[in-house]
């Protein structure tokens, strides 16, 4: 369910919603971490000071969640 409500917050691509997805990159459950790692990519350009934020935070599970695949594709379409 967590999964699905970042999903759907980075279709909508308000940003503010960037908060909230910021604090999920921390979730158990890595399904809701790469869903909200996608969502942010999705906001695009209002995400980027969070992520460079979060980038530098001492959780490296946050930081190897971001460094994912889909880094380059900042406020692009994911493909499914």
């Amino acid at each position: 369910m967590r999964s699905g409500a970042a999903e759907a917050l980075g279709r909508i691509g308000d940003a503010r919603a960037v908060e909230s997805l910021i604090k999920a990159l921390n979730d158990a459950d890595g399904d809701v971490r790469r869903s909200a790692a996608e969502a942010l990519g999705r906001i695009g350009e209002p995400a980027v000071e969070s992520l460079i934020k979060a980038l530098g935070a001492t959780s490296e599970q946050i930081r190897r969640t971001l460094q994912t695949p889909w880094a380059g594709s900042v406020n692009r379409p994911l493909s499914r």
